[in-house]
């Protein structure tokens, strides 16, 4: 079973030893709205994805495909290989 994405965000902040705080900073939002982010009340728009693939050192789809429906990711091949692989 894939993490639900904040848990994600969490865990790949805390491997990189980032405070929340540095994390936005680095992420060019306030504290706030990646507290938001990293609590499940707000989802990062594609632009603040790729950011965050950046600064985290992961290729946006490992950011992106956990929040992919597993019922959408079965109709396509490359995804639910990738979802399968990810694992």
């Amino acid at each position: 079973m894939i993490q639900p994405f904040y848990h994600l965000i969490i865990r790949l902040r805390k491997l990189r030893g980032l405070s929340q705080s540095v994390a936005a900073d680095l992420l060019m939002i306030d504290r706030t709205g990646l507290s938001h982010i990293e609590h499940g009340h707000r989802e990062p728009g594609l632009s603040l994805i790729i950011r965050m693939s950046t600064v985290y050192g992961v290729h946006p789809f490992e950011l992106i495909i956990p929040l992919i429906p597993e019922e959408d990711a079965r109709d396509n091949p490359y995804l639910s290989s990738y979802k399968k692989n990810s694992m």
